[in-house]
């Protein structure tokens, strides 16, 4: 139980120099959708609970369907209200579509009263950078003990721009990595 957050930047329109924008996807939703897959599957005998705005934002899987709730968030609800409801029924995995500041200390005391959680959580940071993101979304301090993995995802650039020759990582982006 606790809170696992997979953190990545959304797909961006590029600056092509074409009229038409490209997109460059960061994989962090496939990622998202993968991993809730597998929970699912190794939790199949319990309730799983999706909060989302937009009823595509997460796909559940067909196998699953059954066994799983989404919960759209349309006013006067808020995230906030369908994550206590959720608290009271002890779900086996809680699926939230994002992680923001209208849901952000929400999420964390559910993760700290023992639900499992997974949500995506659009930024550019990686590491201890995404708990000091975390602070900034107003999660206190004294809840960061919820969280048990941060999962990030960022694109890398694979070709040279100018020889479009594969791009060697050195020993310092290696070390980084």
């Amino acid at each position: 139980p606790g809170l696992c957050i997979v953190a990545g930047l959304d797909p961006r329109p590029t600056d092509a120099p074409t009229s038409r924008a490209a997109f460059l996807p960061s994989g962090r939703a496939t990622l998202f959708r993968i991993l809730m897959r597998q929970v699912m599957a190794v939790r199949s005998a319990t309730e799983c609970l999706i909060v989302a705005e937009d009823d595509q934002a997460v796909r559940i899987p067909r196998q699953r369907r059954s066994g799983t709730r989404l919960w759209l968030v349309r006013p006067p609800t808020t995230y906030a209200d369908h994550i206590a409801e959720a608290v009271r029924r002890r779900p086996g995995l809680l699926v939230v579509d994002r992680l923001w500041a209208q849901n952000a200390p929400a999420i964390a005391e559910a993760a700290l009263q023992g639900v499992r959680i997974l949500v995506q959580l659009d930024t550019i940071f990686r590491g201890p950078e995404v708990v000091r993101h975390l602070l900034d979304l107003g999660v206190p301090r004294d809840r960061l003990g919820a969280l048990v993995w941060v999962i990030a995802v960022q694109r890398l650039a694979t070709l040279c721009a100018r020889c479009k020759q594969p791009a060697r990582p050195g020993p310092a982006l290696l070390s980084q990595l």
